[in-house]
This record gives C-alpha cells, structure tokens and sequence, in this order.
C-alpha cells in the first residue's frame, strides 16, 4: 500500500470509529472495540489523566464516561494524518443525565495507528477550563468528575 492510501485508510478508520461511537444514545461497546488493537491505549484528557491501557480498560472508561452523559454527537472541522498518526479537531456535544445540559467540547485528538491498521492510541486534548465553566464547576471539582 502506498503511504497515501495508507493515510487514507487510516484517516476513515477513525473517521468509521467516531461514527460507530457517536450514532446512538449509548454505544455497542464491543463493536467499538473491535476497532481497537489489544494493546491499546486511551488518555481523555492530556495531561490531566493518565493513559488507561488494553481494550478492557478503554471499553470499561468509556462506559464510565457514559454514566454521566447520553446522546454524544461529534462534529468533525478537521482530519489529516501523516505516517501513522491520525490528527481530528471537531465538537463533541453530550446532554448531561442529572439535568439534561447540553455541554460542547472542541477538541482535538489523535490517534496513533497500528501496522493492522487499528488504533493503538488515542489521546484527547480540550480546553478544560471551558468546560467547567459550562458546568459551573471549581478545578477541584473538575477533577473528581475526570477521575471518578
């Protein structure tokens, strides 16, 4: 495969990843894994969170992430790669289950990809402060609910 063919698939296996992950109010976990390699990793907020490691501990943040919100939609501005990395910037907007908020974040993200062709890293970078600040929530508080 060429260097931009593989780019290219690539670029639409994350794309076909965010998609499958955002469609419905609460994901197929295990479909949503398949897209990732066993020894992957994920870090949802660089450098505030450390990187959960292996599909198991990926599958089991997700799923915790979603106690907390349904009905995540995700906007893609922008997608590029080069050699093995995937690079996004889009908005993700959830509606919140205590009290039905919605809050939007922008972000990026990147995603390094496996010689497979799935997703051996995925780390996520967005500006925290407006996100408390959509939330009504101190720094302190920010970090529990990134932690919990």
């Amino acid at each position: 495969m060429s260097n931009a063919t593989e780019r290219l698939a690539n670029e639409k296996h994350v794309q076909a990843f965010l998609e499958k992950f955002h469609e419905s109010s609460k994901p197929d976990w295990a479909v949503l894994m398949e897209y990732f390699a066993d020894d992957a990793h994920y870090q949802p907020l660089v450098p505030m969170r450390d990187p959960v490691q292996g599909k198991k501990a990926i599958s089991a943040e997700l799923e915790r992430q979603y106690q907390f919100y349904k009905d995540c939609e995700c906007v893609i501005h922008s997608i590029g790669s080069g050699d093995s990395k995937v690079f996004t910037e889009r908005t993700d907007t959830v509606t919140l289950l205590h009290n039905g908020q919605k809050v939007a974040a922008r972000l990026n993200a990147v995603f390094d990809i496996a010689t497979d062709g799935r997703i051996k890293g995925w780390r996520e970078y967005y500006d925290s402060g407006d996100m408390q600040k959509q939330l009504g929530v101190t720094a302190e508080q920010w970090a529990q609910i990134m932690t919990q």
